[in-house]
């Protein structure tokens, strides 16, 4: 398959002006773009691509977690991109280097192939640190589960996969939740709560987050991708570096996906202070789903996941 051109973010925003129809044919499939809520707060000075009215100063009715509403969701000057897992390019993400990195480590690791092999057989046998993991992995196929193992065994993955990785490993996934919270003044606010991240050792820094939930992701509608924008923009409005780009982790049920949010620096500033004249949205391409019972999808997946931590 060809390689996508590598395109900026500016290429891509500018891409998102275009109608529809034109859009369409570059295959991003939006959501949650194009409602426009009904509120006092509203205001006839649209922000485009993405005709978000609502304005943060004036908004008072903030939620937090999955109780986020779509009027929020619209605050946020935020467009969801969906993308397949097959579509994913480690150099539009400047990833290419630690992608060549971790499929090297990944390869010469014999727990990590035993892993695959019992994926590819439908096993649930392993060794090393992918062997508790593969049997922690069965109750995640149970149907009366509920987020609890989706969330342990997921953490217990990315550490494996990490692991594998050359030494010294400078950052952790943790299972500890972290809450972020997003203040625009006057008391007004909202809290968003990690499943998990990964943290530099050395200054607990947050490299990456986590989100969970236990059904598949077609059942939850939009309402994960509006939860996880919001604790996107919580983390940036706690923690502003790194810079320009943010990583979330997902796993629903058996499909896990990989969400890079990329923003500028006029967003940033709309953020900070709801300037309407500001029109940068921050885009949040979702890749995947990747299947826990695709021995391909794993060895692809993992790749990327070692890649973040390198």
């Amino acid at each position: 398959m060809p390689r996508r051109p590598v395109r900026s973010l500016a290429q891509r925003n500018k891409r998102l002006e275009q109608p529809a129809s034109t859009a369409a044919r570059h295959r991003a499939r939006r959501s949650l773009a194009d409602p426009e809520p009904q509120s006092s707060t509203t205001t006839s000075r649209p922000a485009r691509p993405a005709r978000l009215f609502t304005r943060v100063p004036g908004f008072n009715d903030f939620k937090s977690g999955s109780n986020i509403t779509q009027q929020q969701f619209l605050l946020f000057r935020t467009v969801i991109v969906k993308h397949d897992p097959v579509e994913f390019s480690a150099d539009l993400f400047d990833m290419g280097p630690q992608i060549a990195t971790a499929r090297a480590f990944l390869q010469a690791s014999d727990p990590f192939q035993v892993y695959i092999q019992a994926i590819a057989n439908n096993g649930f046998q392993g060794s090393g640190d992918f062997g508790p993991l593969r049997k922690q992995q069965m109750e995640v196929f149970e149907p009366d589960k509920d987020e609890s193992p989706v969330n342990a065994t997921f953490i217990n993955l990315l550490q494996a996969i990490a692991e594998v990785g050359p030494a010294p490993h400078f950052s952790r996934w943790r299972h500890t939740k972290k809450r972020f919270r997003a203040f625009f003044g006057y008391g007004r606010g909202y809290e968003a709560i990690t499943d998990g991240q990964l943290e530099t050792y050395a200054t607990n820094a947050i490299e990456a987050i986590v989100e969970c939930k236990s059904a598949a992701r077609p059942g939850l509608g939009d309402r994960v991708d509006i939860q996880e924008a919001a604790q996107i923009v919580a983390w940036i409005k706690q923690h502003e570096t790194p810079a320009n780009k943010r990583i979330l982790v997902s796993q629903d049920d058996k499909e896990v996906f990989v969400t890079i949010a990329e923003y500028d620096s006029n967003w940033l500033r709309y953020l900070r202070g709801g300037r309407l004249d500001l029109t940068s949205v921050m885009q949040m391409h979702r890749y995947g789903p990747w299947k826990l019972e695709q021995s391909s999808h794993m060895e692809n997946l993992a790749e990327i996941l070692l890649a973040i931590t390198l």
